[in-house]
């Protein structure tokens, strides 16, 4: 609603704008009126607050709420995805398996996925856990995908899901980019040494990804856990 006190204000822009001292029809405005149209200007301005960043939360959340619902109805061929925090719904974690004929097959590579506030305008940050050996995934899981990317420099949109970035992610395992590189000497082993190329990537699926390496990591993991359990443990003998 608007102020009493702004009242006269609109009365008076409203008779100007009918009157014969339009600017519109040749003559200028008097002081008082251009006084008149900066107060209500002001007025609009202070009124037209950004969206709070609690109403963005919700509208994210109840995005990622129906995603994440059909990705488990109906999740695409070899992948998989859950979410870590069911509050805020704002980590996500997802599998990709390689896929046959490729130097990652078998693999079960682990990804973590960030959603930003703005999600869908914005992208979200995606990163791989598992080390994989390819020219466009770097030693740290950073992807060079242009899904990821807000234009002029990515194709984001938001009409892109989670799980269309995660079969993007998949199809760049099949068929990597070397003329799009973040690692440019494996798009150089890629283009010139392809054979050395993938026989390096089958030793780092078997190491890293396999399901060997997954249950190594299991037990390293327990090992560590219980580890931590007796150090925190109270040591039990009489004073």
């Amino acid at each position: 609603m608007l102020s009493g006190a702004l009242l006269p204000d609109l009365q008076r822009i409203s008779s100007f704008l009918q009157s014969s001292a339009c600017p519109l029809r040749g003559k200028h405005p008097t002081e008082e009126d251009r006084r008149a149209r900066f107060r209500i200007g002001i007025f609009i301005h202070v009124r037209a607050k950004p969206r709070p960043k609690r109403l963005l939360k919700m509208q994210r959340n109840l995005r990622m709420k129906r995603e994440l619902a059909l990705l488990h109805q109906d999740p695409p061929s070899g992948i998989t995805c859950s979410c870590t925090d069911d509050v805020h719904m704002d980590k996500l974690q997802a599998d990709i398996v390689g896929c046959s004929g490729t130097p990652y097959e078998g693999g079960i590579f682990k990804l973590q996925i960030k959603i930003p506030e703005r999600y869908p305008f914005q992208p979200p940050e995606v990163q791989f856990v598992t080390p994989i050996y390819h020219p466009n995934i770097d030693s740290t899981g950073r992807i060079c995908l242009d899904v990821l990317k807000m234009p002029p420099k990515g194709s984001w949109k938001p009409s892109h899901n989670i799980g269309s970035v995660l079969t993007s992610i998949l199809l760049l395992l099949n068929e990597p980019n070397p003329d799009d590189p973040l690692v440019t000497e494996i798009a150089e082993e890629f283009k010139f040494s392809r054979m050395a190329f993938e026989e390096k990537a089958r030793r780092w699926t078997k190491q890293y990804a396999s399901q060997e390496a997954a249950e190594r990591s299991s037990r390293v993991s327990m090992a560590t856990a219980k580890g931590d359990v007796a150090k925190s443990a109270p040591e039990h003998g009489v004073e």
